[in-house]
């Protein structure tokens, strides 16, 4: 069996993610954490799109030097909610990761040249449902990250840009599709034009 995962490490190691820390940071945050490494050189060799034919990934530099932060974030999600799941593969992680890909393709739709709103819209996802394999309310855990001012209105109060990616996906994972209009009410001064069509969960 796979060594229980720390929640308290796991979310450090996920703040130095999101704020971009130097890998010498996380590598060493990961090391604190022995069954973080564990598991995360396991969903590293676990990957084909990782694996390399010749060897398998044996180190936490290596396995970061290959996937990089996005992919590292993806990974600390993942192992975040599947923290108390007996199954192998935690619906909860799914719908979220689902949700991340889906809230950063939206955003590009509606702002095509702001990558900080799409990496906050793929962040603000991953972290939305965060709480509760962690057993507290969204704001108390969100008040607990080192997260942007935007990406914790969005996911305690559905505020700014942030928060109406939120809501459509919401809207969309319970299979109601908001109108044109309702997503240029949304997303006032967005120049783009607003559709879902193509973007699926």
């Amino acid at each position: 069996n796979a060594p229980a995962v720390n929640s308290t490490a796991l979310l450090g190691v996920l703040n130095l993610v999101l704020h971009e820390a130097r890998m010498d940071d996380i590598e060493g945050a990961l090391k604190a954490a022995p069954s973080l490494t564990v598991q995360m050189l396991r969903l590293a060799n676990s990957s084909t799109r990782w694996r390399t034919q010749l060897s398998e990934i044996v180190s936490i530099r290596q396995a970061l030097a290959l996937v990089g932060l996005k992919q590292l974030a993806r990974w600390c999600c993942f192992m975040l909610y599947s923290a108390n799941s007996e199954s192998k593969v935690d619906p909860l992680a799914q719908m979220v990761l689902h949700r991340a890909d889906f809230m950063e393709r939206l955003a590009q739709r509606v702002a095509p040249e702001d990558e900080r709103l799409q990496q906050g819209a793929y962040h603000s996802a991953l972290l939305s449902l965060a709480h509760i394999p962690q057993g507290m309310d969204a704001e108390s855990f969100i008040s607990g990250i080192a997260v942007s001012p935007e990406i914790r209105e969005a996911i305690v109060g559905y505020e700014g840009w942030l928060g109406a990616l939120l809501e459509v996906a919401e809207c969309v994972e319970r299979g109601e599709f908001p109108t044109h209009e309702k997503l240029q009410a949304l997303f006032p001064g967005s120049d783009a034009q607003l559709s879902l069509d193509g973007l699926y969960l």
